[in-house]
């Protein structure tokens, strides 16, 4: 093989790849030590999820310009490399599983729990968590990471003070 082949993966193929003209593209993220990716289009956002050499689920979440807008890192297996196949579960893709020498284990997407108001869950920027107003997720009270914490609900009681006592119009 020709090193220009093996820099795009033909050591793994059965047949060696023929290039006549190489693709040009830039990085949108680099780290080293990186094994595994998974992509989901959440939102418009695209979450990536990166396996590293450590053991490590790195999550990315990408604007529609395809800037890193968070990142989030989840120890899965300390030391041990994450296998280089990684998959959505096809019933419930707020799961991703992933393997590593000696164990596999299913991972959630996602903690959207940890976020208490809306302008932290909103400023998370993370694609798969957003911010209801209401029990249900209707579209005029649902509020996405896309939409900013400018589309947060907030309230302002005026007067400052309310005497019980006295009548208000």
């Amino acid at each position: 093989l020709q090193p220009e082949q093996l820099d795009c993966g033909a050591a793994h193929l059965q047949h060696p790849l023929s290039i006549l003209q190489p693709l040009k593209a830039t990085p949108v993220f680099r780290a080293p030590g990186l094994t595994s990716v998974a992509v989901a289009s959440v939102n418009n956002y695209t979450a990536v999820f990166l396996g590293t050499v450590n053991g490590r689920l790195l999550k990315i979440n990408l604007n529609e310009s395809m800037q890193v807008v968070s990142r989030r890192v989840v120890t899965v297996a300390y030391g041990e490399p994450v296998h280089h196949v990684m998959q959505f579960d096809p019933a419930d893709s707020g799961y991703l599983y992933l393997m590593t020498s000696h164990q596999m284990a299913r991972v959630k997407v996602a903690a959207c729990n940890v976020h208490s108001t809306c302008g932290d869950c909103v400023g998370a920027a993370d694609a798969y968590c957003g911010w209801c107003a209401l029990e249900t997720r209707q579209q005029h009270f649902w509020t996405s990471a896309s939409e900013g914490p400018s589309r947060c609900p907030a309230m302002t009681v005026l007067p400052s003070e309310i005497d019980v006592r006295q009548e208000y119009p």
